[in-house]
């Protein structure tokens, strides 16, 4: 027979070291919460928690806000620089723009068309050119239905990059020949003329391209279709449109030369 007072003991020092490992684990388990979801608060000063937040909340609409319309007034700037045709100065403020987070198919048109241009001014400068290129890539891509892009990023690849050169076309980066070049220029403004066909410039492009590669034909078919279509747009008040009678008097000059 067992003593008793041994079993005592034994309850005893069971009964000690439940209540330190209940202790130990309870501990465990408060370090673990702290260390995933931070210090519990106690719920008196939850309501002061509560008043401090939403005191930064109101600070970082007021960030947020301010910022929107920063970037609103950069674009503003940088439109203002690309009509007085200062490009460098309109990039400055596209830049601070997308800084801003304001960055969306139409600033990356303006951005394209800005390097476009300086491109076109330093003899289609290839660090220019491939800005401009990847600017309208990024409209595109953030707008699918952009047509403005398509249209400059044909005139890009005819008169800029017509030419042996290793280079991106739609983000495939291929070796491709002055000839390939071209056909893919050609090929965005066909893709222009479907999405616009009431806008003469998709015509003109196409007609000149075709003149360049000496086909006079194809180049005579485009400039009719740009001379109906602004007989379409303007039916009152076409034939006093400047743009309409030099097409008129290059359409005559390429029927002289056949």
């Amino acid at each position: 027979m067992r003593n008793p007072s041994a079993i005592i003991l034994l309850l005893t020092l069971m009964t000690l070291s439940g209540c330190q490992e209940g202790g130990f684990l309870h501990e465990y388990r408060e370090n673990r919460l702290n260390r995933i979801y931070g210090r519990r608060v106690p719920e008196k000063e939850i309501a002061r928690l509560q008043k401090e937040v939403a005191q930064y909340e109101k600070d970082i609409r007021r960030i947020i806000e301010a910022g929107e319309k920063s970037a609103a007034i950069h674009r503003q700037i940088a439109l203002s620089f690309a009509e007085l045709e200062a490009f460098e100065q309109c990039l400055h403020h596209i830049q601070l723009a997308a800084k801003l987070g304001s960055i969306d198919a139409k600033l990356k048109y303006m951005e394209g068309l800005c390097y476009g241009n300086l491109a076109q001014r330093n003899n289609w400068k290839y660090e220019y050119a491939s800005a401009a290129e990847q600017a309208y890539l990024a409209a595109l891509l953030l707008d699918p239905t952009e047509a403005a892009p398509k249209f400059e990023l044909g005139l890009l690849y005819f008169h800029g990059f017509g030419r042996n050169n290793r280079y991106r076309v739609l983000n495939e980066e291929i070796t491709i020949t002055q000839r390939d070049f071209r056909a893919k220029g050609m090929q965005l403004i066909r893709e222009y003329q479907q999405q616009v066909p009431d806008d003469a410039r998709g015509y003109l492009a196409l007609a000149g391209m075709h003149r360049i590669l000496g086909e006079n034909a194809a180049a005579r078919t485009q400039l009719n279709l740009a001379l109906d279509a602004w007989r379409r747009s303007y039916p009152d008040s076409f034939a006093s449109l400047p743009e309409y009678q030099q097409a008129l008097q290059n359409l005559q000059s390429l029927n002289v030369n056949d």
